[in-house]
């Protein structure tokens, strides 16, 4: 695409009609909504991420920002909001599980950076693994994204028969424990959220399963439901009601007729069984009708 100057024309006119597009939309949410359109996250993001793209069709070193607009979508599909949401409500935990991981990456660092830093220098291993402290960082983060660890943890037990026993237990503590904490956390915040969005929902307490109350910053980064939006939710259950309404009326006279045709008749002599017969024939031209009219 580079090559072809039309192909680059058309494209840049492509991106500058949307970034009008995008830029009409912010207008309008301005005029209607005034000073509190930036009182809403995701609403300044829009502003800022829109404000960045003008400025980089004058700035070339900005060009690569523009790419950033796609970030727009996360405002606009409510899942991704809600995972944002949780994500940024649990940034204390991560930051203590991140500071566990560092010390545990830490401690053997220091230790297999005195246990295996002369390998390399007598030429028993492919690769400076433990050289250096910087070093050994880089191969324990290899390690723990569980790359090639197996290759590595080998050239060692080459000379070195019990160090099996060291990368074990650095790969069960941070591949499987700590991975698997931040997975965990991130699952309850996620369910915390869901909790806060149905409380709001249904007007009960804002609180878990526990009694634990949720925290302020999660309830208010939950889309509150307006009345407009209250109301037609109501109208949707109640049109979904009286439709079950119909259907269940419907069934029932179906039933009825059924079971009056089902009656066997074995004569016809008395007028009393005779009128009995042409009540249930009129009764069923009644059923025709209403089920036309039904369907």
């Amino acid at each position: 695409i580079k090559d072809d100057p039309n192909k680059v024309m058309l494209f840049e006119i492509f991106d500058l009609w949307f970034l009008i597009i995008f830029t009409l939309e912010i207008s309008m949410s301005l005029l209607a909504y005034g000073k509190n359109y930036f009182r809403n996250g995701w609403s300044s993001f829009d502003f800022f991420i829109v404000t960045i793209s003008w400025i980089s069709i004058k700035v070339h070193l900005l060009k690569a920002f523009r790419v950033f607009r796609a970030l727009r979508l996360i405002s606009r599909v409510e899942i991704l909001r809600n995972i944002v949401v949780a994500l940024f409500s649990i940034i204390p935990q991560l930051t203590a599980i991140f500071f566990l991981l560092m010390l545990v990456i830490y401690i053997y660092a220091v230790m297999f950076t005195q246990l295996f830093k002369d390998m390399y220098e007598k030429g028993q291993t492919s690769t400076d693994f433990f050289g250096r402290i910087d070093y050994t960082f880089f191969t324990l983060f290899q390690i723990l994204c569980l790359d090639e660890w197996a290759s590595v943890s080998r050239e060692v037990m080459v000379v070195y028969k019990w160090s099996w026993v060291l990368f074990m237990i650095f790969v069960v503590m941070t591949a499987f424990v700590v991975v698997n904490l931040l997975i965990a956390v991130i699952c309850d915040a996620v369910h915390v959220l869901r909790t806060a969005e149905r409380a709001m929902l249904l007007g009960y307490d804002v609180q878990l399963d526990g009694g634990d109350k949720i925290p302020k910053h999660i309830v208010r980064n939950v889309e509150v439901l307006t009345d407009e939006k209250i109301e037609k939710k109501v109208n949707e259950l109640q049109r979904m009601l009286d439709e079950m309404v119909e259907t269940q009326e419907c069934m029932a006279m179906t039933i009825k007729y059924l079971s009056l045709a089902l009656i066997p008749t074995f004569s016809y002599e008395s007028t009393e069984c005779s009128e009995d017969y042409s009540d249930n024939g009129s009764s069923f031209d009644a059923f025709n009708e209403y089920s036309v009219d039904r369907y």
